[in-house]
């Protein structure tokens, strides 16, 4: 035999072997899309929604094919997304401990646990997105419904908090009037924390246990003698609705109260 003849069966055979992995590849490629034809879940869940029936002509590689063919949910445990504003950042540490609060479901706290967060804050809204673990074995929380979840914050030096009332504002800043061991009104400039609604959190300027006035008048001075008392309670004001101290040298005596934690 020639080299020239060899040389063209070798060739002759090499170009069959390709021919040969061709058409495996194509009934690889058949088998794959017969498979299609047995959809199959890719978890344990409930079909909550439908985008075609049976019957209905799906081609593949169409671009007018039906985007989905069904939507899957598991309700087992749920996730729960909550936009963290940044001044709550605390509450988005993974493992946190929440509750979660639904009013159709008579609004009680429901425990759900911090299981990540976006880690990074939203440009537009200023938020964080947090996700939530919720344990639902008996079903009662459907997909798509809104609550209100409350974190539970854990500081490891908690704040001093004092009522809003408490504060002195002008032009000096904000200030509190804090008495001392010898009954004597001391100013102090101070710095605020987070608002709570009817109590604000004092980051610096008063420490802990020390009485703070209540309502003080706006002409209380530094270095002022007064005799105080512990603020009545809400169901002592509904008793007596009269001032509970009378005041050392002026007829009307700033009443003072112990800043709680």
């Amino acid at each position: 035999m020639s080299p020239q003849e060899a040389d063209e069966k070798i060739g002759a055979y090499a170009a069959r072997e390709a021919d040969y992995a061709a058409a495996q590849a194509r009934l690889r490629q058949l088998e794959s899309m017969k498979a299609y034809q047995r959809v199959t879940a890719p978890f344990t869940g409930m079909v909550t929604a439908r985008n075609i029936e049976i019957g209905s002509l799906v081609s593949a590689g169409s671009s007018s094919a039906t985007p989905w063919l069904y939507k899957i949910a598991q309700g087992e445990t749920m996730r729960v997304f909550v936009s963290v504003p940044q001044s709550h950042m605390q509450a988005a540490k993974v493992g946190s401990e929440a509750d979660l609060v639904i009013a159709e479901l008579g609004g009680k706290p429901i425990a759900a646990t911090v299981a990540r967060n976006s880690g990074a804050f939203d440009p537009a809204t200023r938020t964080l997105l947090v996700e939530l673990r919720v344990a639902n074995g008996d079903g009662k929380i459907l997909p798509g419904m809104y609550g209100q979840v409350r974190f539970r914050l854990k500081y490891a030096e908690p704040p001093v908090v004092v009522p809003v009332n408490a504060l002195l504002v002008g032009g000096d800043g904000l200030r509190l009037a804090v008495i001392d061991d010898t009954d004597t009104v001391r100013i102090r400039k101070v710095r605020l924390g987070r608002d709570l609604g009817k109590e604000v959190e004092v980051l610096e300027g008063l420490a802990e246990n020390e009485r703070v006035v209540n309502n003080p008048r706006d002409d209380v001075e530094d270095g002022t003698k007064v005799k105080a008392v512990p603020a009545p309670k809400h169901d002592d004001k509904k008793k007596d609705e009269k001032p509970a101290a009378a005041p050392a040298k002026s007829a009307e005596a700033p009443k003072a109260t112990p800043a709680p934690r």
